[in-house]
């Protein structure tokens, strides 16, 4: 095929990389392309470069700040010139929107942007729209996601509708995993542990908790809940994060945002039941999965707690929804044609 292709990704944290790239990165890396990731490193770059990426620690201010945009990007233009890649794939918004002019001023071949989180007012839909004119194709990972880009930000030729895919082996826990981390955690087997990812701050399952105090409340990933309270847990996400969603018994899906998307069809996976506090296509209320308002959520959660066969066919069903819609040969492969496609279409321009 000639030389490997090399692709630069950028998301803001390398938990987000982490959660929805380090498969892709396995993926890549058999294909013998060429992956670097630039990212604010903090808690994931073992993990990242084990899948084949060299990680690049580069700040991005979550949110928007002058002086830091400024400075990411003069370190992403110098960046990109001396790697020179192929494609740039940007990811979340910071990230995204910085990568994508930085990439556009760097003349690079292919920039592909994945929608993970669609804009909240009318300044954010507009910084969309301009940076959608700075790359070459964007990527929806859920159909309401695809149709309100189609309509608001660019023509649907400039789209691919291409959902997070999942194998057996992304999520696989180590044998005996649930017993190992149950027992770290100082829980008994009667004692229920329900999973979140919750923003820092945020309470909810409080009242649940007051009327059984058996219930034991698990955060996932990077958010640090109150170390006074021996009920409610960090369950950090690294090697180990398989390991942690096996020793879940329930877990509540808190926000829409669809970086969530993989460690939700993990979660599924591993057929844990999931109550959600939002719509989304993944779940089909009822059939594999519960959505609730978040007044009726401690009622749900603890339905399922004390109706262990309803929680075993929901998740029972889970997992066969998992695997026969989020296929991640499928997703993978396309987005490998997609990359391929449009280099193929710039080189034959060029000539």
């Amino acid at each position: 095929m000639g030389e490997p292709l090399k692709i630069l990704f950028l998301t803001t944290t390398d938990d987000q990389a982490a959660t929805f790239l380090r498969s892709w990165f396995y993926r890549l890396s058999a294909q013998e392309a060429e992956v670097s990731l630039a990212t604010t490193v903090a808690y994931f770059r073992d993990e990242l470069e084990e899948a084949g990426a060299q990680v690049l620690d580069l700040s991005f201010s979550p949110r928007p700040n002058l002086t830091s945009d400024l400075a990411s990007m003069i370190d992403l233009v110098y960046l990109i010139g001396r790697l020179r890649p192929d494609v740039v794939h940007t990811h979340s918004v910071r990230a995204g929107f910085l990568g994508r002019l930085a990439a556009w001023l760097c003349a690079v071949p292919v920039v592909i942007h994945t929608v993970r989180s669609l804009p909240s007012n009318g300044t954010a839909w507009a910084m969309e729209w301009l940076a959608a004119r700075w790359c070459h194709h964007l990527v929806a990972v859920s159909e309401q996601d695809f149709e309100q880009v189609a309509r608001r930000l660019a023509p649907r030729r400039k789209l691919s509708l291409i959902r997070d895919g999942i194998s057996r082996h992304d999520f696989a826990p180590r044998e005996g995993s649930r017993e190992r981390v149950r027992k770290k955690l100082g829980l008994e087997e009667s004692e229920p542990l329900v999973g979140l990812v919750v923003e820092p701050g945020t309470r909810i399952l409080e009242s649940l908790q007051e009327r059984r105090p058996e219930v034991h409340l698990g955060y996932l990933g990077l958010t640090r809940p109150d170390p006074d309270e021996p009920r409610v847990h960090h369950l950090p996400w690294g090697r180990s994060g398989p390991d942690v969603l096996a020793s879940l018994d329930v877990f509540v899906l808190t926000s829409a945002h669809r970086e969530l998307h993989p460690l939700l069809l993990g979660i599924m996976q591993l057929g844990k039941p999931v109550v959600s506090l939002v719509p989304t296509e993944v779940i089909r209320p009822g059939v594999d999965g519960l959505v609730c308002a978040e007044s009726e959520l401690d009622e749900t959660v603890e339905f399922l707690l004390t109706h262990p066969e309803e929680a075993a066919r929901l998740g029972a069903a889970a997992r066969e929804r998992v695997e026969s819609v989020y296929d991640d040969s499928d997703s993978k492969s396309r987005l490998w044609s997609l990359y391929h496609n449009l280099w193929s279409r710039h080189r034959s321009q060029s000539e």
